[in-house]
C-alpha cells in the first residue's frame, strides 16, 4: 500500500501523503495536530492557500 502520491511527469511539483499515514508519523514523534486546513485538491473548491497546512504542538 502506497502512502504517498507524486506526479509522474513533474515529480517535484507535488507529493501528497495520506492523512491517516501522515497523522501517524506526526504522533510517532510526539506531536499532536491542533489545526488542519486543506489546500487545493482537484475536484474541490479553490482555497486561498494552495498547500495544506497544519499547526502541531508537543503531545
Amino acid at each position: 500500500m502506497e502512502h504517498y502520491l507524486a506526479q509522474t511527469r513533474r515529480v517535484l511539483a507535488a507529493i501528497a501523503y495520506g492523512r491517516t499515514y501522515f497523522t501517524n508519523l506526526v504522533e510517532a514523534v510526539g506531536l499532536r495536530i491542533v489545526t488542519f486546513e486543506p489546500g487545493y485538491w482537484p475536484g474541490h473548491d479553490a482555497v486561498p492557500l494552495a498547500q495544506d497546512y497544519l499547526i502541531v504542538t508537543p503531545n
